[in-house]
């Protein structure tokens, strides 16, 4: 999920510092599901309404963590905007070789070296069952995310990874329709055609599928909504003129209220995308925050690092939290255990971390360079 262009230094620190936010929601969320199992509600009563009756379950079913998953569509809006961008920026020299190349060697290598740790952590003689084999395959493939049986095999994070390789194979489709109708145009019609494959979903009782509902056809919308601000960001032009922080809550705040009613809970990822779009406008077109600063400094690192820490995350989370104790449990009292419940993710994180960014400087960058050399001398 890196796809960083050479953009003024500014630029790149407010993108990285987006960056930083969507890995953030992301390990928490993550987090939060590893810390309290089965937390999320998903049943209805008979009037539609979800079954949350104490105070606990709206926290963590209704609280801003509980939305952490969205990390990922704020995720595929950076690699929407940046890809278009870089594409307006460099059209007369634009060439699908190098675009693909460039796609290939900044997420492809660090892919497949997670991807083999993983399969051989699991049993020494994982790959020769045919489940395993069959496992590892879709996953080198990147279409483990077309079946519910593969969706969350292996690593639980990487069904988005195999969703924007697909996102890549269908830019020249994308750009096709924005010379057709305008880039307008043609986010929204992908608007309209990912509420029309919900309903579908829903009539045919097929939308509780995540092959079907977390589909290319229901996100290909988020990531030509990141294309749509950059084209607007490249013209000069905005799509939210005033108010984007305001139209940004309200669209979180609908996000979290559709997901109250039955009939509404499916149009969440609508809502929180469009609630994206206004913070990263807003974002992009603030000249005072992420200037300087500590603060800014930590964010653009974590920023850079982010698809390392995607990359291998879950597969040492759940072991992490379960092993790090930061208060002894001898001294601990109501309140410390709630301390300590706190800690316990900051901490892990900074562990994560460490191993992400040696992932990024020995792994993630050396493949992008070898990829930068191989473009100069005319390779794939």
């Amino acid at each position: 999920m890196k796809d960083s262009l050479e953009q003024p230094r500014t630029h790149l620190k407010k993108i990285d510092a987006v960056r930083a936010i969507a890995i953030l929601l992301v390990f928490i969320f993550h987090a939060q599901s590893r810390l309290f199992p089965n937390y999320g509600i998903t049943s209805y009563d008979a009037n539609g309404i979800i079954e949350a009756t104490t105070f606990r379950d709206y926290v963590l079913n209704f609280s801003p963590i509980a939305f952490g998953w969205s990390g990922v569509e704020l995720f595929l809006i950076i690699s929407g905007f940046l890809i278009h961008y870089g594409y307006l920026s460099h059209e007369e020299s634009f060439t699908w070789k190098n675009f693909f190349s460039k796609r290939f060697w900044r997420i492809y290598p660090p892919y497949m070296l997670i991807l083999v740790f993983i399969c051989f952590n699991r049993k020494a003689k994982f790959l020769y069952s045919m489940t395993g084999l069959k496992q590892f395959l879709t996953h080198v493939f990147l279409v483990h995310n077309f079946t519910d049986s593969m969706f969350f095999t292996l690593n639980g994070s990487f069904w988005s990874l195999a969703l924007e390789a697909q996102l890549y194979l269908l830019y020249p489709a994308f750009l096709f329709f924005r010379k057709r109708m305008g880039v307008r145009k043609a986010f929204w019609g992908l608007v309209v055609f990912s509420i029309l494959c919900n309903v579908i979903g829903q009539v045919l009782h097929i939308g509780y599928s995540f092959a079907y509902s977390w589909s290319i056809m229901q996100f290909w919308f988020i990531w030509a909504g990141g294309a749509y601000l950059a084209e607007c960001h490249f013209k000069g032009e905005q799509v939210f003129f005033k108010g984007r922080g305001f139209y940004s809550i309200l669209f979180f705040g609908l996000a979290m209220g559709s997901k109250y009613f039955e009939v509404t809970s499916s149009y969440q990822v609508l809502f929180v995308t469009f609630g994206w779009f206004a913070f990263f406008e807003w974002i992009i077109n603030t000249k005072w925050i992420f200037e300087k600063g500590i603060i800014t400094k930590v964010f653009t690192l974590i920023g850079t690092c982010s698809f390392s820490i995607y990359l291998i995350h879950e597969s040492f989370l759940g072991g992490l939290l379960k092993s790090v104790d930061i208060i002894p449990y001898t001294v601990r009292n109501f309140f410390l255990i709630n301390v300590n419940l706190f800690l316990r993710p900051i901490v892990v994180f900074i562990i994560i971390f460490m191993i992400s960014y040696s992932l990024y400087v020995f792994v993630e960058k050396r493949s992008i360079e070898i990829g930068q050399i191989r473009r100069k001398k005319g390779k794939f």
